[in-house]
């Protein structure tokens, strides 16, 4: 249905697709405690660093 959401499993395989995203949603979910974690920092700047370009890609202008 037009309008709807439509959760997908996985990237975009056919590169036409990519051309159809209109969102992007990505979800890390983590415990409370994950955040009090040494790791925290580079696991959540990890996460930005691999979406970053799907960012670029969708969203900023060139």
């Amino acid at each position: 249905m037009k309008g709807e959401w439509t959760n997908h499993p996985g990237w975009p395989i056919v590169p036409e697709n990519w051309k159809k995203i209109l969102a992007w949603i990505v979800r890390r979910k983590s415990t409370p405690s994950a955040a009090t974690r040494a790791s925290f920092p580079r696991e959540a700047a990890k996460v930005f660093r691999d979406l970053y370009p799907l960012l670029r890609f969708t969203s900023l202008p060139e």
